[in-house]
């Protein structure tokens, strides 16, 4: 059964940066008024329901080499688009992967966002991507300067979140 309200409240607190600590799980205890034990519980049923897909740490990768990126657009005919994406999303180095509406001026309907160490592995990367699909044309974007990069966070007045 779903409490949207509770859901929320819940989620808002355990989406926070977990600190590395013998007791980890303590911090979201304390602010959630339940003890630690249950708190494991809630993020086990949070996991099964979907809600929570993982615990993990987050890697900076430009601050481990991997610098060069690029959001490769492709227009792929629509009734393969949903198997080029399967292809692409099993590259490593591959970490975004959608399908979007197409427009007439920009016929684009598959993206793929690709990182590198350099440049040149960054165009070995993307002419491999780019012979694993069937696509009428591309459209390669690469990564001038990033002004925002961060994880969603769910609004603490957001009542709808959770269907």
């Amino acid at each position: 059964m779903f409490d949207k309200e509770k859901d929320v409240k819940n989620l808002s607190v355990l989406q926070k940066p977990l600190r590395f600590e013998p007791r980890p799980f303590e911090q979201f205890a304390k602010k959630l008024g339940i003890d630690e034990s249950q708190t494991i519980e809630l993020i086990k049923e949070y996991i099964s329901r979907g809600v929570i897909r993982r615990f993990a740490g987050i890697i900076k990768h430009d601050r481990i080499g991997y610098r060069f990126n690029a959001m490769v657009a492709f227009q792929v005919e629509s009734e393969k688009c949903d198997d080029a994406g399967e292809v692409l999303s099993k590259f490593p180095y591959i970490t975004h992967c959608y399908r979007r509406s197409s427009y007439p001026e920009w016929p684009y309907n598959l993206y793929a966002m690709i990182h590198a160490r350099d440049n040149e592995e960054l165009d070995q990367r993307i002419n491999e991507v780019k012979g694993a699909i069937s696509f009428v044309s591309v459209a390669v974007l690469p990564t001038l300067q990033e002004f925002k990069k961060s994880l969603f966070q769910i609004p603490t007045d957001d009542k709808g979140l959770i269907e």
